[in-house]
């Protein structure tokens, strides 16, 4: 199994716990993990770019909607 193999496969077992605003020391840690990760992926394989900058997009398109 490849590395890359690897990584998606660690991705996706730490999505499916990791929270999006931890509280406690495990939560942060699996968090911490799952972010790492991702970052790994994206940099070094392109993984799921396109997905992620979408996402980017309409969070900034919902603030700024707010903002008013």
């Amino acid at each position: 199994m490849s590395l890359y193999d690897r990584l998606v496969k660690l991705k996706n077992k730490l999505g499916k716990t990791a929270l999006r605003f931890p509280r406690t020391n495990e939560e942060k840690l699996t968090r911490k993990k799952w972010d790492r990760v991702t970052t790994i992926l994206m940099r070094r394989y392109d993984y799921d770019i396109d997905s992620a900058l979408d996402e980017y997009r309409r969070q900034e398109e919902i603030t700024a909607t707010r903002r008013f």
